[in-house]
């Protein structure tokens, strides 16, 4: 994955805190702890990911058959 999806999600979102702060719509703590709380919960979901699924060679595939997405997960 490219490091740029990181760099332009936290972008936004630090764009977006800052706006409802300037505009009085949150004030500075509400923003701070929703951005802890946001990178803590994605790290854990990151972290439990690696736990339930290990690293393996093609543990999750994709495929259509028609009008529909098959989705395959080897535990």
């Amino acid at each position: 994955m490219s490091p740029w999806i990181s760099v332009a999600g936290y972008g936004m979102a630090t764009f977006v805190a800052a706006d409802r702060v300037i505009k009085d719509r949150h004030h500075w703590y509400d923003a701070v702890t929703g951005a802890a709380l946001g990178f803590g919960l994605t790290e854990l979901t990151w972290w439990l990911s690696d736990q339930l699924f290990p690293a393996r060679k093609n543990n999750i595939a994709f495929g259509t058959s028609g009008t529909t997405l098959n989705v395959i997960v080897a535990l």
